[in-house]
Formats: C-alpha cells, sequence, structure tokens
C-alpha cells in the first residue's frame, strides 16, 4: 500500500508556523521537505501512485442483535369468568403440539347451552305460525286480483268491441263516401263535356247560320249583278244595231267613215258587256251552289245542336242522383263518427279502470309478498339469533380444553388450577426447531437495506463459526410507533430496538445446535458485493467542472486524465471502469506535486 500524501502551504513572509500530522496504516513516519525559492535544487515535482488492484469488495453494516426462536406462540381461551380446573405444563416442559396445556370448568355454559336450546324451539314453533298467516294472506290477494282482473279485462275487450265495430262501420261510409265522391266527380266530369259539347254545338249552329245567311246574300247580290249586266248587254246590243244602220245610211263617205268608227266602238262595247254578263251569270250559279251548301251544313248543325242538348239533359240527371247519395253518404259518415269518438272515451275509461284495478291488486299482492318475505326473514332473523346463541355456548365448549398451537418449549404460565380465568394469556410456547435475529437499525442506514439480504452471524458461545442468514423482515416504522400500535390494539410486544430505531429479523438458515433463545449475537448484513473488481483508493477520484469522474494515469513520464465509472463504493476502495484501465495502472493521487508558492514563499509537504 501507498502512503497517503497530505499537501499544505506555508507562507514563510507571514511567518505562520504550520505542523500537519498523518497517520498512516502500515507505517507512520513524517517527513517535511523546504524548498527555498533561491535554494538550487532539482525541479522535477515530486509523484505520488496508486496502482489499480483486483479484489473482491464488500460494503456492509454490522450490527448487534439477540438469538429469538422461530416463532412465539401465546396460548389463551376466548372465554372469561370461567374457572381453572387444571394446569398440565410448567415453564421448561416441552410439547407437541395438539398437547393439552390447560382445562377449564364448563358448567356455567353448559346451562347457557341449554336455555339456548329451548329458546330455539319455541321460537321455531312461532315462526311456522307467523308463516302459514302470511301464505294465507298472499293466497287471498292473489285470488281477489285474478277475479278482478278477469272482469275488468271483459269490460275492456267489450268496450273495444263495441269501439272496433264503429270504427268498421264508420269505415264502411267512408268507402261508401269515396266511391260516391269519386260517381259525383265522374259525373261531374261527363256533365261539363256535355255542356262543353252542347257550347261547341251551339258555337257551330250559330257559325253555319251566318255561313247561310253570307251565302243567302251573296246570291242575291249575284243575282242582282247579272240582272244589271244583262240588261247592259240589251242596251250595247241595241246600240250596235243602231250604229250599223248609221252605216248603212250614211250618204257621204266622210259621214260613212265617221258611222263605221261608232260603230266599232259600239261593237266593243257590247262584247265587253257580253263579258261581263257571262261573268256575272257564272258567279250567280256559284253564289247558287254556295247557298244550297250552306243551308245544308246548317241543318246539320242544328240537328247536332239538339242531340248535344238532350245528352246534356241526361247528364244533369245523373250529376243529381250522384250528389244524393254523396249527400247520404256524408251524413252517415259525421254520424259513424261520432259514434266512433263515444265508443273510444269508453274503450279508453275501461281499459283505464283495468289497469287501476291491476295496479291496485298487483300492490295488494306484492303488499303480501312482502309481508310473507318479511315473515320469512323474521323467521330466519329470530332464529339466526336463537341458533347463534346455541353455536356460541357450543363453540365455548370446545375451547374448555386448551391446546398447545405448536410443538415448542413453554417458556411462560400465567395461570394454576382454581383461578377465575378473564381472558389473555395462559401461556407461551415457543418454537425451537429454528431461530432468528432480533435487531435493529437505526435511521441512517434503514434506508440501504432490504429484505432478501444475505446476512453473517456470530455468537459468543459459537466463536469464530459463521451462521449465514437472510433478512427476512424490515419494519416500516420505529419501534417506539410500533409498541404505540400494539398498546392501542391491546397486545404486548418486546424488541431489542430503541425507540427511534427499525426493528429487523434475520432468520438463522442453519442454526448451530448451540444456539439458545436470549444470547447476544453480531450481524454482518452485506449491502453489495463485487467479486474481481478492479478498484482504488477513492481518493484517486477526482470530477472536472462538468461533474464527470476520472482518473490521472501515469504513463512513463506522461500522465492523461482518463474517464471512469464508478462502481461499487465502500469506506476506503472503489471500484472503477473506464478505457485502458486495468490491473496494474499507475494512477497518479491527486496533489502531490511539489509547487512554487504564487507568492513567492514554499511548499511543505508532509507524509
Amino acid at each position: 500500500m501507498h502512503l497517503k500524501k497530505f499537501k499544505i502551504k506555508i507562507n514563510r513572509k507571514k511567518a505562520v508556523p504550520v505542523i500537519v500530522i498523518a497517520a498512516v496504516v502500515l507505517s507512520v513516519g513524517i517527513v517535511v521537505s523546504v524548498k527555498s525559492a533561491s535554494a538550487k535544487t532539482d525541479d522535477t515535482p515530486t509523484v505520488q501512485t496508486e496502482t489499480v488492484t483486483v479484489q473482491d469488495l464488500t460494503k456492509s453494516i454490522t450490527l448487534s442483535g439477540k438469538i429469538v426462536s422461530a416463532a412465539t406462540y401465546p396460548v389463551s381461551a376466548p372465554l372469561s369468568d370461567v374457572v381453572v380446573k387444571n394446569v398440565n405444563v410448567k415453564v421448561g416442559d416441552r410439547v407437541n403440539k395438539g398437547d393439552v396445556i390447560a382445562v377449564l370448568d364448563g358448567s356455567s355454559i353448559e346451562a347457557s347451552l341449554k336455555g339456548a336450546e329451548e329458546s330455539l324451539s319455541v321460537e321455531k314453533e312461532k315462526q311456522q305460525l307467523e308463516l302459514k298467516q302470511a301464505q294465507r294472506a298472499l293466497n287471498e290477494a292473489q285470488e281477489t286480483a285474478a277475479l278482478q282482473a278477469a272482469r275488468a279485462a271483459a269490460d275492456t275487450a267489450n268496450a273495444m268491441k263495441q269501439y272496433n265495430d264503429a270504427v268498421n262501420e264508420n269505415g264502411s261510409w267512408q268507402s261508401s263516401l269515396a266511391g260516391s265522391n269519386s260517381a259525383v266527380s265522374s259525373e261531374n266530369d261527363a256533365y261539363n263535356s256535355a255542356k262543353a259539347d252542347v257550347d261547341e254545338a251551339t258555337k257551330k249552329s250559330r257559325k253555319t247560320e251566318k255561313a247561310l245567311t253570307d251565302a243567302q246574300n251573296y246570291a242575291d247580290q249575284a243575282k242582282t249583278s247579272l240582272s244589271e249586266k244583262e240588261s247592259a248587254l240589251s242596251i250595247a246590243k241595241d246600240a250596235e244595231k243602231a250604229a250599223e244602220e248609221a252605216v248603212n245610211e250614211a250618204k257621204t263617205e266622210e259621214e260613212k267613215k265617221k258611222a263605221e268608227a261608232d260603230l266599232a266602238s259600239k261593237k266593243s262595247a257590247r262584247e265587253q258587256a257580253e263579258r261581263e254578263y257571262n261573268s256575272a251569270k257564272a258567279e250567280a250559279s256559284t253564289a247558287e251552289s254556295a247557298l244550297e251548301e250552306a243551308t245544308e251544313k246548317n241543318n246539320k248543325a242544328k240537328y247536332k245542336l239538339e242531340d248535344k242538348q238532350s245528352d246534356l239533359s241526361n247528364e244533369e240527371s245523373k250529376l243529381s242522383e250522384a250528389k244524393s247519395k254523396q249527400s247520404e253518404a256524408e251524413s252517415s259518415v259525421k254520424s259513424t263518427k261520432d259514434s266512433v269518438e263515444s265508443t273510444k272515451e269508453s274503450a279508453i275509461k275501461a281499459a283505464q279502470t283495468e289497469q287501476d284495478t291491476n295496479r291496485t291488486n298487483e300492490k295488494a299482492v306484492l303488499d303480501s309478498k312482502d309481508g310473507l318475505r318479511n315473515a320469512e326473514l323474521n323467521s330466519k332473523t329470530s332464529l339466526i339469533s336463537a341458533e347463534t346463541e346455541v353455536e356460541k355456548y357450543k363453540k365455548q365448549m370446545t375451547y374448555l380444553t386448551v391446546s398447545a398451537p405448536s410443538a415448542g418449549i413453554v417458556t411462560s404460565v400465567s395461570v394454576k388450577a382454581g383461578d377465575n380465568y378473564t381472558g389473555g394469556e395462559i401461556a407461551v410456547v415457543q418454537d425451537d426447531s429454528g431461530f432468528k435475529v432480533s435487531a435493529s437499525v437505526d435511521q441512517y442506514d434503514i434506508s440501504d437495506i432490504a429484505p432478501g439480504m444475505k446476512a453473517i452471524i456470530k455468537t459468543n458461545t459459537t466463536g469464530d463459526e459463521e451462521m449465514e442468514g437472510e433478512l427476512t423482515f424490515v419494519s416500516p416504522v420505529t419501534a417506539a410507533d410500533t409498541v404505540k400500535a400494539d398498546n392501542n390494539s391491546s397486545t404486548q410486544s418486546s424488541s431489542t430496538s430503541s425507540g427511534g430505531d427499525y426493528p429487523i429479523e434475520i432468520t438463522i438458515k442453519k442454526p448451530s445446535e448451540r444456539l439458545r433463545m436470549g444470547m447476544t449475537a453480531k450481524i454482518t448484513l452485506i449491502e453489495n458485493e463485487s467479486k474481481g473488481a478492479l478498484s482504488v483508493p477513492g481518493t484517486c477520484i477526482q470530477a472536472d467542472e462538468n461533474g464527470n469522474d476520472y482518473v490521472t494515469v501515469q504513463n512513463g513520464d506522461a500522465t492523461e486524465n482518463v474517464p471512469v465509472t464508478k462502481g461499487l463504493v465502500t469506506d476506503y476502495y472503489t471500484e472503477i471502469s473506464g478505457n485502458g484501465i486495468s490491473e496494474g495502472t499507475q494512477i497518479v493521487m491527486p496533489d502531490t506535486y511539489g509547487d512554487v508558492a504564487a507568492d513567492g514563499g514554499v511548499t511543505d509537504e508532509f507524509y
């Protein structure tokens, strides 16, 4: 192991004396190295290093405790005010599970049991009578409900039948009215069509009459024009004949020429008059034909008008008959509708009455059922209470013989024959087939331990023998709080813990045969272990400005800061890992360089 080095600066100008003493595990010495600022010495700094070693590291807590049994069984009986007849054990006796510890007198319990059994018999007979009465009331309510429900249902059915008959009758008349409406509409259409035909025939008759009048006027005008043209032709012929005579009577050439010229003019006038006469004659013939045709059309139009007027008269009669049937159907629909409303109200009232009757009867039946159920529950409750009393005393009879709950040693007896037992502890049996260690942990270490941790136990009686154990119980509260809770629950508790410490228990896996309850034990609780760990003294590890861990590795004359990760940390050694860190690596101890003080003083180093 290298010497641990401490460094301190002394300012000689201030002449302040400083003395540092360091204790070293392997050897003790004091070395003082004084370097003068003016002295001519070697400038090479003094460096102290530690070697990385491989070793098994263990972090543990050492405690003291007391050997206790694997389990403690207080023996008692859930009875009070009974006399202790016999006590069959004394302190130090070894018992097996089921061995009789004590016997209590049960004469008072027997008397109470007999009374409870008689009360139970009376209660059963009483409850049978009440159940029969409740059942009869339920049967009567159910029969009444069934009878009244049948009557109300019949009334409702009759009212519904009347309502349905009225609805059907109204529906029939509704159908009849729909047919009548359709017939009236159809007849009205036929009447309107016939009326339109009459109007159309009337128009055509008037039109043919006008055409006939126009044809008559046209024929009359043509006859007049023909007569005029015939008269004009006759005059023109007479004038031509007179002109011919004048030519024949002309005496001179000049008179003859003049007469011939007038003859030519008269002839031309006669020819024109003939043409106009022939044209007027043809026009008169056409007008006569048109008059005959117009007369025939007018007669036909009059006949057709008479036929349409006859059809219209027939349609008027049919329409009147259809409207009469429509009026009858409308009246019947209104009458049956009133009947529907009336029977509907009656049916609704009948249904409501039926519902009211059923609700009333249902309530009566339910009340009777509830009465029966209540009687049953009362019977059960009363019987349960009476039966419970019987069972209670029967159960108490089984407690008169007090037996050992486990094999072990009797460590306490609290009663004797003839005592009046009022409850509480009769004896204590402790199971010594296994052992535990009861101890306590202070508040500084309690957060570092947990059930399942390995433990090593030693005692004075077993010497150097180490017994392996396991931490099986860690109290969540301090011993003071545990005692307070136990006092509140009327129980007793004993512990090796002081008021502010936390009780724990370690189960010994293979206890020595020399162990006895109450012995003092030394316990080593193993918090953590690391086998074959690369380790250095914790003082070798430094932290940079960012809080990251590193060590300074020396390689010859050169040094290098290497980042490391801490593993298990013990009081002196710390497990480390990092790039290039291995067994034998030289780690520079911090603050081991001899430096000249900045103010010109000297640096003194003490080892």
